[in-house]
């Protein structure tokens, strides 16, 4: 048996308006997130790593080639056995039996991991068309540890901004029977670290950046001992003109590249995040004198840069 409403009347348009009240507040939580996600779209550029160049790339004359000196150089102390000494990418390159050790199988260039404690460098460069360039030093591709770098990109305005890098210190606690000993931490540096203006069909220098570390060591374990890092700081970035050297040693060590024709767009010489007592650094330059001895390949010289 039914037992009849005693206003269904009022209980309908209650149920009617009740409904239309939650559409309309659906409606609007709608609009909002699609208004919030397309700002967000708009506003969120996209970014291209861009890979060293090497004998074997083919660039066109469409894009610009920048060659840009990034090096870092490492003064280090072992507090318990008193030696200190330097360490720079170039060393890090020479030492052949590490550089073997972390090759990928059949692969003459590609890394199982960085050959350093200092790694990953990330340079972040903005665009006039929206499209942040990023570009990677001291990680996975032996590319990356020649200096100075070798680039190609869609010619406009590029900025450099920020600056990422990882070091790898002793985890804390780490007892001697442990394997995974090592911590990651990744730093982050944002300055206007500088502005250049390329155009299609040139080679052009953009100056050359030098980190500077500070590193405390100490031995660890029973036996066999091993020296580990206790702290790494970073004591500054010099920006300077090193056009002659660096086109110097292209020159030398990679011939197939143009750098006869490179224009010099160095900028003001300076320093970045540079501390007041700053250690002396005063290591003996090393040079790889090896040449690429690849035989040479029929190209479009007017068509490609090299």
């Amino acid at each position: 048996m039914k037992i009849k409403q005693k206003y269904p009347l009022i209980e309908c348009i209650s149920k009617r308006y009740y409904k239309r009240d939650n559409m309309k507040k659906l409606f609007f939580h709608t609009l909002f997130f699609t208004i919030i996600f397309s700002l967000l779209s708009g506003c969120t550029s996209q970014m291209n790593e861009v890979d060293p160049l090497s004998r074997k790339s083919k660039v066109e004359r469409t894009n610009a080639i920048f060659i840009i000196g990034i090096d870092f150089l490492e003064k280090y102390i072992n507090q318990g056995l008193g030696t200190s000494g330097f360490w720079s990418q170039e060393k890090v390159v020479l030492n052949k039996e590490n550089v073997e050790s972390k090759l990928l199988t059949n692969s003459k260039l590609l890394l199982k991991q960085p050959l350093y404690h200092l790694a990953n460098f990330r340079f972040i460069f903005e665009t006039d068309n929206g499209n942040d360039l990023i570009i990677k030093r001291f990680h996975k591709n032996l590319l990356e540890y020649e200096s100075p770098g070798l680039y190609s990109i869609v010619p406009g305005k590029i900025k450099l901004v920020k600056v990422y890098y990882d070091k790898y210190v002793l985890k804390e606690g780490t007892g001697s029977s442990m394997t995974n000993r090592w911590k990651k931490e990744s730093k982050s540096l944002e300055s206007d670290f500088g502005t250049w203006q390329l155009d299609a069909g040139k080679v052009y220098y953009l100056g050359d950046f030098t980190f500077y570390f500070n590193t405390k060591k100490r031995e660890f374990g029973l036996y066999p001992t091993e020296e580990v890092n206790i702290s790494i700081n970073m004591e500054g970035i010099e920006y300077r003109n090193n056009f002659q050297a660096d086109i110097a040693r292209l020159k030398a060590n990679r011939s197939w590249f143009p750098a006869e024709k490179a224009i010099n767009k160095s900028l003001q010489e300076k320093w970045f995040f540079k501390s007041e007592v700053m250690s002396d650094y005063t290591d003996p330059v090393i040079s790889d004198s090896s040449e690429d001895t690849e035989p040479e390949e029929e190209r479009d010289l007017e068509k490609l840069f090299y």
